[in-house]
């Protein structure tokens, strides 16, 4: 239902990203995917994003307090 992108997770979304071409994929077939404006801004990416809506940590975090299942890389 949704992807949720922060820390270095935003760079996902850039056109250098070897994912962006699955990211616009999903995206195309419905899934909401949320990037973080801070973590953006961090590594200065904010005009580099190609799919996804930039978002903050509270509406990130509220997504994943809210799922059924989380699925995370650690």
């Amino acid at each position: 239902k949704k992807i949720l992108l922060y820390n270095s997770g935003v760079k996902l979304v850039t056109a250098s990203s070897g994912a962006l071409d699955a990211l616009i994929h999903l995206q195309g077939l419905g899934v909401e995917i949320l990037v973080c404006g801070t973590c953006l801004d961090f590594f200065n990416l904010k005009s580099a994003i190609k799919v996804g809506q930039i978002s903050n940590m509270y509406e990130i975090m509220h997504a994943m307090i809210s799922a059924d299942k989380v699925v995370s890389p650690y």
